[in-house]
């Protein structure tokens, strides 16, 4: 074997296994962006961190687990119902009837309190 059709080798084998790495970055770039899950910045806006199990998310304040989020789930509207008292929600939640009054009418609130009751069945 010359070295020329050595060099070819090297070049095709390259390609293939090039290829293959290509072909599982992509596998895991679809794995993890599943349709339904938030930015990370609109769950720490809420007060969730990633656990590292599946899609949970978990309040490092108050402790309050979600898992199988779905886009229609508002992750503060969840946070604030099932842990009103948590230190991080307190100073984020209305306190004049105002305020809620205006966020009872805005367009969301029909979404968000939707998203709650899907919540119920994902709380550990």
């Amino acid at each position: 074997m010359n070295d020329s059709s050595r060099q070819f080798d090297k070049k095709k084998q390259g390609s293939h296994t090039l290829a293959i790495i290509i072909n599982r970055i992509q596998t895991l770039v679809k794995s993890i962006k599943r349709p339904g899950i938030h930015a990370v910045y609109t769950m720490i806006a809420a007060g969730f961190e990633y656990t590292g199990d599946g899609d949970t998310a978990r309040c490092k304040d108050c402790q309050l687990e979600i898992y199988n989020w779905t886009l229609d789930m508002n992750p503060f509207t969840i946070h604030s119902k099932y842990q009103p008292d948590c230190p991080f929600v307190l100073p984020r939640v209305p306190t004049s009837s105002s305020d809620v009054l205006a966020s009872s009418i805005s367009p969301t609130t029909s979404t968000q309190n939707a998203a709650v009751s899907t919540a119920e069945e994902n709380i550990s």
